[in-house]
């Protein structure tokens, strides 16, 4: 295992470059629109814009990459991406900086499937839900570490753009000069959205659900936080904090989905959410934000990073083997929709409400699908724990795909269960 993963090294300490360029690039736009005088609204369609592109670059990436290959497009992807960063403080509009987003959206996309697939050739098997697993703590690290350097420049300059540059630059040195042999990209014809939806109600409306608290969270927390007098370092914590939670609590949350019902998992982590936003509006009414905000932060970030995990999990319960990439294509799809409204509408309740506005939007979402998830308990009985497919080590927040999925197997394992099955 540590002969493969110094074989990969070079691919991860790109997606870490990555991710920190795009986390650090994530919580200064925001942070930099209100100090622009941006309305709330404006910021939720800016913010928003990022998703349409991941939306856009889940359909496109793909055939892009086997196009030219994958040391090209990551170069090509790395140079695109760190020209945007650099065009935001020379074009300071907010149509110009919803379209720098969307072009931040498609590059994610195209990251991640060159980084996912590539990897996925260098592992086996039996190394590949190690390799998954240790993808995932060095992306969440990072992602952790670029919310935290949005302290180390003052905001109004251009020297945080110029940071995200650097990294995103940086990013393709190791990659370019791999001698790793790449990988051939696979055609896939996506499931449509009807028959996934058929397959598993609650895990295509999950992913959704997920979209829209994600979406929220890295398009509106920074805005919610600066909104209620947090300075610019506690408004790192109070976002980084939250991306730190998802990475502790993404393994105890996956062995109990593997023990007991998932959508029991659900409900309770729905219910999570809804609690910890309850006690920031607490927080933020009675003006003692701190530092309880940064607490229920923590915990609220790992609530809403296991939603997406366990809504695939959820359908490939009901999946056949040889359909888990299309599966998990069109559940990214029903995520990026919820991540395109999602922070629209929670700007438009913030812009009614007031920073509190975005605690409340986020219980009630979660509030709502804990409810259906209920619903769908008492409707159908669970799949046995036996007839399961593990999701241990699989909490991921999209786009990390399905390349990497340690389910899918290398050789057929049989039908799980028929499409007409709903979980």
């Amino acid at each position: 295992m540590l002969a493969l993963l110094k074989s990969v090294a070079p691919l991860l300490t790109g997606a870490a470059l990555v991710m920190f360029g795009n986390s650090l690039l994530g919580i200064t736009v925001p942070l930099q629109m209100v100090r622009e005088g941006f309305t709330t609204g404006t910021i939720g369609l800016v913010m928003s814009s990022s998703f349409v592109g991941l939306l856009a670059g889940s359909y496109y990436a793909r055939p892009v990459i086997g196009h030219v290959g994958h040391v090209r497009a990551f170069a090509g992807v790395s140079a695109i991406a760190a020209s945007g960063a650099l065009l935001y403080p020379l074009a300071v509009d907010p149509f110009v900086w919803a379209l720098l987003r969307a072009v931040a959206g498609v590059c994610i996309a195209a990251f991640s499937a060159i980084m996912e697939s590539w990897l996925n050739e260098r592992s086996t098997n039996a190394t590949r839900g190690q390799v998954l697993a240790f993808y995932l703590i060095n992306n969440y690290t990072f992602m952790t570490l670029g919310q935290l350097a949005v302290n180390v420049y003052d905001l109004g300059g251009v020297e945080t753009f110029m940071l995200v540059a650097i990294a995103l630059s940086l990013s393709l040195v190791p990659v370019v000069m791999t001698r790793m042999q790449q990988p051939d990209v696979e055609n896939v014809t996506p499931m449509r959205m009807r028959e996934l939806y058929g397959v598993s109600p609650m895990g295509f409306i999950g992913a959704f659900v997920s979209g829209s608290l994600m979406g929220s969270f890295f398009g509106m927390a920074a805005v919610f936080a600066d909104g209620v007098g947090l300075p610019v370092f506690e408004v790192s914590l109070f976002t980084g904090g939250a991306i730190a939670g998802g990475i502790l609590l993404q393994w105890p949350m996956g062995r109990l989905s593997d023990r007991f019902d998932r959508r029991s998992v659900m409900a309770g982590l729905l219910a999570g959410a809804a609690a910890a936003c309850a006690g920031m509006w607490i927080l933020v009414e009675i003006g003692e934000p701190l530092p309880g905000l940064l607490v229920l932060g923590v915990f609220y970030g790992g609530c809403i990073a296991n939603v997406y995990p366990i809504a695939v999990a959820q359908t490939f319960d009901y999946v056949r083997p040889g359909k888990y990439v299309a599966a998990s294509s069109g559940l990214l799809v029903s995520f990026s929709v919820g991540a395109i409204l999602g922070p629209l509408t929670a700007s438009a309740v913030m812009a009614a409400a007031g920073p509190a506005g975005f605690p409340a939007f986020v219980a009630v979402v979660s509030v709502v699908f804990a409810a259906y998830t209920l619903y769908r308990i008492v409707q159908r009985p669970p799949v046995p724990s036996e007839a399961q497919v593990a999701v241990s080590g699989y909490g991921t927040v999209p786009p990390v795909g399905p390349e990497l999925d340690p389910r899918v197997p290398g050789g057929e394992q049989g039908d799980r269960t028929s499409g007409d099955q709903q979980s």
